[in-house]
């Protein structure tokens, strides 16, 4: 055998192996790394799904508290007129009053 032939014949016998090892292990990660990028895609739909609900939650809390916010703005501007309306009640007493004393 020549040398070159030799050096062909020693990276054949170690490197073919080798090469074969190397890729069986590759294969092996891979499939490792698949079913746990599977896993992790199974949580986030999971998660995405829990979030969507708190989403939903949250949307009919705030329409609750809206619809609470207008019924006691309501309220409030009921209770100022019926305050305002007392005063203005009591004013007119108050001047009658004052007129029946001055004219008596």
């Amino acid at each position: 055998m020549s040398m070159v032939e030799d050096v062909r014949q020693v990276l054949q016998d170690f490197l073919a192996p080798e090469l074969r090892a190397i890729s069986a292990r590759l294969d092996a990660i891979e499939k490792v790394m698949e079913a746990r990028f599977k896993e992790v895609d199974s949580r986030f739909k999971e998660v995405d799904s829990r979030f969507n609900e708190v989403t939903i939650r949250i949307q009919a809390l705030q329409e609750t508290v809206d619809r609470n916010d207008v019924s006691q703005k309501q309220m409030i501007t009921s209770l100022t007129q019926g305050f305002q309306f007392d005063k203005r009640l009591a004013d007119i007493e108050q001047e009658l009053r004052r007129n029946r004393a001055s004219v008596a």
